[in-house]
């Protein structure tokens, strides 16, 4: 709930900044569910994009989605229809808390996962949707909010540099991406 609520305020700004209704930014939440599509689906918006270049890129954006929930495929069997959900709503938060879930005495790891899941997708929608009404209320310069993302993986980044026994994992990262 915390990570969301700084990136889905800004997404709903912006959304509001571009005319949508706080309704949209919250509907969009909950259909696209993707928050740095959803982020970089601004500026599509923006710049009247071509439909095809924007399947295209929600394709190679989102694609490491499918193989979060490719790692949790045989546990999500036994789940029922809940196995789609949970598929649906495997986020890059939802898959981080799933992975580093303990299993606990009297609780039932299905429910976790399906809570897990659900307060998520929710907690984006309602964050999405509570930007969209701060942004049509703002009246000064919001430029700038659109980094709220970046800075949110920055911050990610430096903990887990921090964290990590080893910082060879980080310089290879570094020097892949300057590559």
């Amino acid at each position: 709930m915390v990570g969301y609520f700084p990136v889905g305020i800004a997404y709903g700004i912006l959304m509001a900044k571009l005319g949508y209704n706080f309704l949209w930014s919250a509907i969009s939440s909950l259909v696209v569910y993707a928050g740095s599509l959803q982020m970089l689906m601004v500026s599509f918006l923006m710049d009247n994009v071509p439909i095809f270049t924007v399947a295209v890129m929600a394709l190679l954006l989102n694609s490491r989605h499918l193989f979060y929930s490719i790692s949790f495929v045989e546990k999500f069997k036994s789940y029922g229809f809940w196995k789609v959900f949970l598929i649906y709503g495997m986020s890059d938060e939802n898959y981080s808390l799933l992975c580093a879930y303990k299993e606990q005495e009297g609780v039932e790891e299905k429910w976790v996962h399906i809570f897990s899941a659900g307060l998520i997708w929710f907690y984006w929608a309602l964050f999405s949707g509570l930007g969209g009404l701060i942004g049509q209320l703002i009246t000064f310069n919001t430029a700038g909010i659109d980094f709220a993302l970046t800075a949110l993986f920055v911050v990610i980044l430096i903990e887990q540099i921090k964290a990590a026994a080893s910082k060879w994992p980080v310089v290879m990262g570094i020097g892949s991406s300057v590559l």
